[in-house]
């Protein structure tokens, strides 16, 4: 019997599978990619936008722009901040077409899965209530609240996205979750007591 250990292969990073379909147009490095980070960027465009047809087409819509610039990616750049990047300016854009067409942005809560009538009574009010606190806040606190306590975004990562830097990004995360603790007083007193 041998005792020398069983190595396994590791799995690539992100650059490492960009820089694969970049190259030779592999198209699996790429549906990996898509496996990795469709979920997190459809996360984060539908609490964002509030609205999840919008988010699942916002998701779309980024990978093929990530296709689109796959010759202007480069590889000392972090694929996860890039992506997010590409579906923040994909949001912002919605956002300003549909308040220009002062078209409601609707969430259709009925479609997700509800454990119990009385727990999704707890939380859709919950929710409305955070709704209600985010709608008062600006865009940009909004948004670095969501990649930071949602995606879990580091300080250095949110600033790429939004073009500031870490310590800038620290600073208006720290700003935001205050008037948002502002605007949800009964969630704070909540979480500290």
């Amino acid at each position: 019997m041998s005792t020398e250990p069983i190595m396994m292969e590791a799995s690539p990073t992100d650059e490492e599978l960009f820089l694969r379909y970049q190259a030779r147009g592999d198209l699996e490095s790429f549906g990996q990619l898509y496996d990795r980070y469709g979920p997190a960027l459809f996360r984060f465009l539908r609490r964002f936008l509030g609205d999840r047809a919008a988010a699942e087409d916002l998701t779309q819509h980024a990978f093929l722009r990530i296709h689109e610039a796959r010759a202007s990616f480069d590889a000392q750049r972090s694929f996860r901040t890039w992506a997010f990047t590409i579906a923040r300016r994909l949001a912002l854009n919605w956002l300003d077409r549909e308040r220009r067409a002062a078209k409601p942005s609707v969430h259709n809560e009925a479609s997700d899965p509800a454990p119990s009538p009385e727990r999704m009574t707890i939380v859709r009010r919950e929710v409305e209530q955070l709704r209600r606190a985010f709608a008062k806040l600006p865009r940009e606190d909004v948004e670095v609240v969501l990649l930071a306590k949602y995606e879990g975004l580091s300080h250095q990562q949110i600033g790429e996205i939004v073009g500031c830097s870490a310590d800038a990004a620290k600073m208006r995360l720290h700003r935001a979750l205050k008037r948002l603790a502002e605007q949800l007083p009964n969630v704070a007193k909540r979480s500290t007591g």
